[in-house]
């Protein structure tokens, strides 16, 4: 859709509900470049794509974005090769629109990586006595390497509705061991 008649479909929006809500609401074909990292108080695509039509940004114009958040100004201004400046002043958003405008990605490299952090995974599951991959079913967890709830903790389980093994790895993958499974069964939103 063009941002002009995205623009129009937002007042038409306000107007008959009173809300900019759906005004705001990330549009489908803005999901690759913007939704992998939504921010609270950012500001929908087509917004930025509405000014700068309307401010007439070419190719030969700088836009500048003192506060970048994590980078909505700057990618539409990729997208459209307009050259632009974004500051930011908070570590995590600025690492979210410095990883959202870079677009040079070399695919091989990309696929090594990949791979070696999947490696590394397996390596600490298989460390961990956890199965992973075709031939998880035939590895088996020792009772005494297995991390399980305390039994106060295990009552409050749906009977049946998680097994040993599965249990161990989410166990392992935050983190826990021993003593620290009863703050997790405490307190199930917190990781230890």
């Amino acid at each position: 859709m063009y941002p002009m008649k995205q623009l129009k479909m937002a007042e038409m929006i306000t107007e008959v509900t009173g809300s900019n809500a759906l005004a705001n609401r990330l549009a489908p074909s803005d999901s690759a470049g913007h939704d992998w990292y939504r921010f609270v108080l950012s500001y929908p695509p087509h917004l930025v794509r509405t000014y700068l039509d309307r401010f007439g940004a070419t190719e030969r114009s700088l836009v500048l974005d003192p506060f970048c958040g994590t980078g909505t100004t700057l990618v539409e201004c990729k997208k459209r090769r307009v050259p632009s400046i974004g500051l930011e002043a908070h570590p995590m958003t600025h690492f979210a629109s410095s990883v959202k405008t870079q677009w040079a990605i070399d695919p091989d490299a990309l696929l090594r990586h990949a791979r070696m952090a999947a490696e590394l995974a397996r390596a600490e599951l298989e460390g961990q006595r956890v199965g992973v991959g075709p031939d998880a079913a035939a590895m088996s967890i020792s009772n005494e390497h297995s991390i399980t709830l305390p039994e106060e903790a295990q009552k409050l389980l749906l009977a049946g509705s998680i097994s040993p093994r599965p249990l161990h790895q989410v166990l392992v993958q935050r983190g826990v061991n021993g003593p620290a499974v009863m703050a997790v069964a405490a307190c199930p939103d917190r990781s230890t």
